[in-house]
């Protein structure tokens, strides 16, 4: 296999990613072996200049972009020599004619020429006429090298590119890349102005005090210039600050490295290794992985600088990193002013608008922090299981009307008035409710007293007695600048009002629970009813069976079956008065009262239910459930909280006044006015923290409630399926009953006929006891369901019927507010 597919195969195997850190690191390597190792003059750009080719998401150069590149160094050394032999004696006509090539090569950037080849260009058109002040031979010198320089960087791209080669891809190749849309010929023009702004100086700087042994500043400054976008704002110069200082500090390692081993060998080995370990941090996808192509070209160009022959004489690397921070320093500070004063600009004409916005909205009604409730909207489907049918719902009449049996009236009045969880839920609204009194004290001015005296006095041949006493009243008031202590109230408002839905849903439950408690009573009742009926009739059919094996007519074999048949019948009245008394017990517990016997009404056949069940619309849950009415509240409290926070990122204002007299052998009074302004400076972000804390706690609150939504629908859909099926059961179950009835009658007449057997008569009979009993368990359900649709509907609750007066007194205080 050749050594250029082996490559290939070797390359398709890798990750996009992999490749790229690899060629990253073999390229800067090879870089800095040529560099290093051929010594020309300025040989250490070639590292620096090679990166900017691999850290760039453009293909490989071709080779006619190399030509060009190459052709285009050569033409900017010559024009930058022309400029230095005609130009530079004349600085009234140098620094004009450079201030404007500057421009133009920085306008150039924005449109078709590759940053690299401007990068060049700038070099050689800044460097070599400051050169040709020392030297015309050292200019000349300087513009060979840096063609020479640039053809090496090409050739080290090239060698990269061929030992590792972009991985095949048929998906990514066949997929187009987005491109960056270009910048308009207006924004070039600003950012062309804002650039020259920036370089210009530092190039007048070295031009007047011939600087041309800190040379390394101005290529760093040319450097940054071509990237502005990081010192356009703090986040970025702070950036480019840190890049170039972990750079700087893995370049001090680097160079104590090789001073404790001065071998080539050992240098590439380094560069080898600190490309692996910057390239794979660059090609990460982190939003901070620029900062580390900015430290590795830092690296090289400090150990390029300070190894090279080129470098001064006894040029230490700390010189070095001193220059470039200088230079990162300057470029930082002059973009970021800049930007300032034009954003100064800008806001000029808007600030007195702004300022008298603020202060009208500030005397108005104070800043309210955070953003302001609105109920969320629930998605609902446009078709569910069961019909809703608009209009008047069940849910609307009250409990007394619902049930008609005066016995279960009674008993859930007596819960209402007795249950202990429903009183502890009043407590609740009681806490709730002096919460938001002491909230609410904090909108009002605060009033404090204070009294004190003194007496002293000396016993002997003189008495000398003296004393003191003064009076104090102390008045503060805290401004509601930023609508903290409104939030508050509302927050604190809104929980008293989610206790009160608690209370609703509590009461509703109860009511609920009291009702279908008392129908499985009555249910029981009618099996224990229906079980001691059958055991009565088995046992007379006994007797029947014991006359006839007596008189020799049946075998013994139906006297057992007849005794098998009576013991079912009374096992089951056993089970059936066990059943009795344990309900009996759960509607004592509701109650809250010990176990006792519970006071019977209607039988279960003649409880009467309203014959149809209206239940309205799905969205009108969100007005009549407590659940969902007490999430909203709780929702709605969560998100004053977020104002709460907010506000507390801003300073604080607290008036004082403080009136009082001293009495003394001469009484004097005093009066003293104040205010106290208190707001954050610096605490790492906390309060920042607080407002995120309290945004989290929204929206799990905000999916409570929509999954509380979405739970109420399963809940009234479920017992609208089991009103409709119960119904129909029932009716089929009553038919079974008359016709088990039918034939268990008929069959006894066959059997004393001497027409069929006994094991007829048995297999009948037990299929009329078991019908009755599930008839009766099933009108049971069939009431129960109803109950639990009144339940899910949200019935039960009647503001005007509130007999705690609590709901009355919480509507009157949210009027208030």
């Amino acid at each position: 296999m050749s050594g250029n597919s082996l490559t290939a195969v070797l390359s398709n195997k890798l990750k996009i990613v992999d490749i790229r850190i690899l060629r990253y690191a073999v390229g800067s390597t090879i870089a800095m072996a040529v560099a290093m190792g051929f010594d020309w003059p300025l040989s250490f750009l070639t590292p620096v200049l090679t990166l900017s080719f691999l850290a760039s998401p453009a293909p490989r150069p071709s080779l006619k972009m190399g030509f060009n590149f190459v052709l285009a160094i050569a033409i900017a050394g010559y024009i930058g020599l022309l400029v230095g032999r005609i130009l530079l004696p004349y600085p009234f006509v140098y620094i004009p004619f450079v201030g404007l090539l500057l421009f133009r090569i920085y306008y150039a950037k924005g449109g078709t020429l590759p940053p690299i080849l401007i990068l060049w260009l700038l070099i050689a058109l800044l460097l070599i006429p400051l050169m040709m002040m020392q030297s015309h031979a050292l200019a000349n010198i300087i513009a060979l090298n840096l063609v020479i320089g640039g053809g090496a960087t090409l050739l080290v791209v090239w060698i990269s590119y061929a030992l590792l080669p972009d991985r095949v891809d048929k998906e990514i190749s066949n997929t187009p890349t987005a491109k960056p849309p270009a910048p308009t010929k207006e924004e070039r023009f600003r950012t062309a102005a804002d650039t020259t702004i920036v370089v210009f100086p530092v190039l007048i700087l070295f031009y007047v005090f011939q600087l041309s042994g800190g040379l390394l500043i101005l290529i760093m400054i040319a450097l940054l210039s071509m990237q502005p976008g990081f010192a356009k704002d703090f986040k970025g110069g702070k950036a480019l600050i840190i890049g170039n200082t972990i750079g700087g500090l893995a370049a001090i390692v680097f160079y104590e490295l090789l001073v404790i081993m001065p071998e080539y060998i050992f240098l590439v080995l380094l560069t080898l290794l600190a490309g692996l370990m910057f390239g794979s941090r660059l090609f990460s996808g982190n939003p901070k992985a620029a900062l580390y192509g900015m430290a590795f070209s830092t690296l090289l160009l400090v150990i390029g600088s300070t190894t090279s022959s080129s470098g001064e004489a006894n040029a230490k690397v700390y010189t070095r990193i001193i220059q470039i921070m200088a230079a990162v320093i300057y470029v930082v500070v002059a973009f970021g002013l800049l930007e300032h004063f034009k954003k100064l600009r800008r806001e000029k004409r808007l600030k007195k608008k702004i300022l008298l916005s603020t202060v009208l909205a500030l005397f108005a009604a104070g800043c309210s922090m955070g953003p302001d409730f609105t109920r969320p909207t629930v998605t609902e489907t446009e078709t569910y299981r069961e019909d809703f049918e608009a209009g008047e719902s069940i849910a609307n009449l009250p409990w007394w009307e619902l049930f008609g049996d005066t016995v279960l009236q009674g008993l859930i009045t007596e819960a209402l008035e007795n249950n202990r969880d429903l009183r502890a839920s009043m407590a609740r609204i009681d806490e709730a409710r002096a919460n938001l009194g002491i909230v609410r004290a904090n909108l009002y001015p605060r009033v404090d007293y204070s009294a004190g005296g003194s007496y002293d006095g000396t016993f002997g041949d003189e008495n000398d007695a003296s004393g003191s006493g003064s009076a104090v009243i102390d008045a503060s008031y805290q401004v509601d600048l930023w609508g903290r202590i409104s939030r508050m109230n509302e927050a604190a408002l809104q929980e008293l009002l989610s206790t009160e839905e608690a209370y609703r849903g509590i009461t509703i439950a109860l009511v609920a629970e009291v009702a279908s408690s008392y129908l499985l009573l009555r249910d029981i009742d009618n099996r224990l009813f229906v079980s001691e009926h059958t055991a009565e009739a088995r046992r007379r059919s006994l007797d029947v069976i014991e006359a006839k094996y007596e008189a020799g007519i049946v075998a013994e074999v139906d006297v057992n079956q007849s005794e098998i048949q009576l013991a079912d019948a009374e096992a089951s009245v056993k089970a059936f008065e066990r059943m009795r008394a344990q309900t009996e017990n759960v509607i004592s517990m509701l109650l809250s009262k010990p176990p006792i016997s519970i006071e019977r009404g209607l039988k279960i056949q003649e409880q009467i239910f309203p014959p149809e069940i209206p239940t309205g619309l799905p969205s009108e849950l969100l007005e009549r459930r407590p659940d969902l009415l007490e999430a909203e509240r709780k929702l709605h409290a969560q998100t004053a909280n977020i104002g709460v926070a907010e506000a507390l990122k801003y300073p604080q204002l607290t008036l004082s006044a403080d009136l009082g007299a001293q009495f003394t052998d001469l009484t004097t009074g005093f009066l003293g006015l104040g205010a106290q302004l208190f707001g954050p400076l610096f605490n790492a972000g906390a309060n920042q923290r607080r407002v995120d804390v309290e945004v989290a706690r929204t929206e799990q609150l905000l999916n409570k409630y929509e999954q509380t939504f979405y739970t109420a629908l399963r809940e009234v859909e479920d017992a609208m399926i089991a009103v409709k099926t119960y119904k129909e059961e029932y009716k089929i179950r009553s038919g079974q009953v008359k016709s088990a009835q039918n034939a268990a009658d008929i069959s006894w007449i066959r059997y004393e006929g001497g027409m069929t057997s006994y094991l007829e008569v048995l297999d009948l009979q037990r299929s009329l006891f078991t019908a009755q009993l599930k008839s009766s368990e099933t009108l049971q359900q069939q009431l129960s369901s109803i109950v639990r649709l009144y339940k899910a509907l949200g019935g039960g609750w009647v503001p005007e019927q509130d007999s705690t007066g609590y709901y009355s007194q919480s509507k009157e205080i949210n009027d208030q507010n």
